[in-house]
């Protein structure tokens, strides 16, 4: 089926560094004189929704579209002066929302909006309430005094925010002979850079760290890997706890308890006592799972210890846990992941999964390349259109096959799933463009790359102010779509859908449109024993990864719950980290305690990794309800993506999971699907 031409045209990636501060100082200053005309021409006594807040917003809409843009070259552009350019837009951004924020003219005028009590669609009242909230707890500060001392909190954060990340981004690195790599694979050790002497550069940027700490056989070398990492970070430690008081400092000030309960009053979940409750149920439910898992884990390092002549301590430590868990899986399940690896090459995976995702939710994406001609904009070429060669593209339209709904085109997506200096690490979906209605009633099309389960939100997001588009939701509630999706991967009716022997042609035809997906009996997909060792493997991976985030979530609640500077500043945070290590996780501690939190970016990207249990209970008990037994129910995707995602943020989210589920959320499922069962 053919789509045609997009009607809007893609991003062309070609701006300068310095074009890009030029503009953006050029839409702050035009900002703030938009702020003061407002003020100056409008009264509390005057002031509706209609001619405050809506402005205020439409500026906002415009202001959002280029800040994600100057995000995104921040994370993935390929020229450092562009990306350090990114950096300090971004800065000036977050300068000029804080100011924002700290306006009492424009708080007065919203305040009068909010006064006047007008009749507003659900949308528009929860931006009146948001822009109220954000407001309120720093206008509450009356002295000078405390004002200008919130301004230099502020500032102190921010610059230790920025030095922290820097040094967890430097591109440090640790140097090993090949027989100190045993058991890393031979692919991986190619492509490590070989110094003067020989030695084989393992750098600390990217993930291949990872995989060598999880592969390689000699314990030393996982230590050195464990302790170099974190030593390199190791100016880290004063930064975050400095940032601790600070923030602590902060709350106090805007007359909250402690930071948790600062950070945690736009979530759904706002209180950190019950975050802790959940935290030590989940701790409580799993300690006999850990306890077997780290039974096995020693085990097998005494066993290993003995067969290499390796001196034994009979310790297990945290260096060890990435490795045993490896071949815990293994072994357990009889998983050869070079077996399974064949029916699952890249390019195929990802066309047959946006398929099953085309079915579900009344999508089609088209690729976009120099051979599908028909979904070029005139003038263009795929080369273009992306800013590396690796990317891959989408033009994505709207396709539910209801006679009522338009076949709109929703935007393109892109992908760029590979590595590269300057890029940054891990995975994460980053809108280029939000979605939104502009003043005239028109919805600006959103462009987005990486994680498809983001991607999909962003994508399918019908809202009216950009603040609430996509997946811009409730910080407890961001993760859990995307994390629902993953559900799919793992039932075995699209596990086989999934897969294909990699010898098989793809099944992309010339024009970049999807064929059908074969039949689940077809040959060349995963067999089904297979299939029943990987969700076997899915079970113990879940409960090995919901252990190490738990043990991270609960330093972090730990680390913003202290209550006053005075008890933050006795902090010992690498003794803290260590000693919830050790205890959610069940291994010993090292005599010389490094300091590995010090090279946890997420101390500064995340408030609070807690965020992602509440979600995954979300995500897991929405898959169950809805899509268990037939993932590939398309009544049940329409409705989802109707009430749920289709939604962004504009109305209240915990509204919408009651909606969808017909019940309030529960944890049955997420502990279930653990192996653990909740508690009458």
């Amino acid at each position: 089926m053919t789509f045609g031409v997009p009607p809007v045209q893609p991003i062309v990636f070609n701006t300068t560094a310095e074009t890009l501060l030029l503009e953006t100082r050029s839409l702050l200053a035009k900002g703030k004189r938009s702020h003061d005309e407002l003020v100056a021409t409008t009264t509390p006594g005057t002031a509706t929704f209609a001619n405050t807040l809506l402005p205020l917003a439409q500026r906002e809409n415009a202001r959002l579209s280029e800040r994600q843009l100057i995000e995104f070259y921040a994370c993935v552009y390929h020229d450092e002066r562009m990306r350090k350019a990114a950096s300090e837009a971004k800065n000036l951004f977050a300068r000029f929302e804080a100011e924002t924020a700290q306006r009492g003219d424009l708080f007065s005028l919203v305040a009068a909006v909010r006064d006047k009590q007008e009749s507003l669609n659900g949308e528009r009242q929860k931006l009146l309430n948001k822009v109220l909230s954000e407001s309120e707890p720093t206008l509450s500060v009356t002295s000078e005094e405390k004002t200008a001392r919130l301004t230099q909190l502020d500032a102190m954060l921010s610059r230790i925010k920025q030095e922290y990340l820097e040094t967890c981004s430097q591109d440090v690195c640790v140097f090993f002979t090949e027989d100190e790599l045993a058991g890393v694979d031979q692919h991986s050790i190619a492509e490590l850079e070989r110094a003067d002497d020989g030695r084989l550069r393992l750098s600390f940027q990217g993930m291949r760290w990872w995989q060598v700490l999880r592969t390689a056989t000699r314990e030393e070398t996982r230590r050195r890997i464990y302790t170099s990492r974190a030593s390199m970070s190791s100016g880290n430690v004063g930064l975050l706890e400095e940032a601790i008081g600070l923030r602590e400092e902060k709350a106090l000030l805007l007359g909250f308890t402690h930071y948790a309960e600062m950070t945690m009053r736009e979530n759904m979940e706002k209180s950190p006592q019950k975050i802790k409750i959940f935290l030590d149920d989940l701790l409580e439910k799993m300690t006999p799972l850990r306890d077997a898992v780290a039974s096995s884990w020693r085990q097998m390092k005494r066993d290993d210890l003995s067969r290499s002549g390796e001196r034994d301590d009979g310790k297990f430590y945290e260096w060890d846990r990435h490795y045993y868990s490896r071949k815990l899986v293994e072994q357990d399940c009889d998983i050869d992941t070079d077996t399974v690896s064949i029916y699952f090459e890249l390019s195929n995976t990802i066309k047959r999964m946006l398929k099953i995702f085309e079915q579900v939710f009344g999508m089609r994406f088209v690729h976009v390349n120099d051979q599908s001609t028909n979904a070029l904009p005139p003038g263009y070429n795929a080369e273009t259109l992306v800013w590396h060669p690796d990317v891959w593209l989408f033009a994505v339209w709207n396709d539910t096959g209801d006679e009522h709904e338009q076949r709109a085109f929703l935007g393109y997506f892109y992908m760029d799933l590979f590595t590269r200096p300057g890029k940054r690490p891990g995975f994460c979906d980053l809108p280029v463009r939000p979605g939104f209605v502009d003043k005239d009633g028109i919805r600006e099309v959103v462009v987005i790359f990486h994680e498809l389960g983001h991607g999909i939100h962003d994508l399918v997001g019908q809202t009216e102010f950009s603040r609430f588009h996509g997946a811009s939701t409730a910080a407890d509630f961001n993760e859990a779509p995307s994390q629902m999706l993953e559900q799919w991967c793992w039932h075995p009716s699209t596990l086989k859908l999934l897969s294909q022997r990699y010898s098989s042609p793809d099944i992309s035809d010339k024009d970049g449109n999807n064929e059908e997906l074969g039949n689940a009996n077809d040959q060349r997909q995963l067999p089904d024993d297979l299939i029943e060792k990987l969700i076997r493997s899915r079970k113990i991976k879940d409960a090995l990864k919901t252990l190490a985030i738990l043990s991270v979530s609960r330093f972090h609640l730990a680390i913003s719950t202290t209550g006053s500077r005075k008890e933050a500043k006795r902090l010992d945070t690498t003794k803290l980290f260590h000693a919830i290590t050790k205890e959610t996780l069940g291994v010993d501690t090292s005599q010389d305690l490094c300091p590995a939190q010090a090279c946890m970016a997420e101390n500064f990207t995340v408030k609070g990794m807690y965020i992602y249990l509440i979600t995954q209970v979300y995500a897991v008990d929405m898959f169950a309800s809805a899509f268990q037994v037939d993932p590939m129910s398309r009544e049940q995707g329409l409705r989802y993506r109707r009430t749920v995602i289709g939604k962004g943020s504009s109305e209240d989210e915990m509204k919408m999971l009651v909606e969808f589920l017909g019940r309030a959320p529960e944890r049955r499922a997420f502990y279930k699907g653990l192996g653990l069962f909740d508690k009458p």
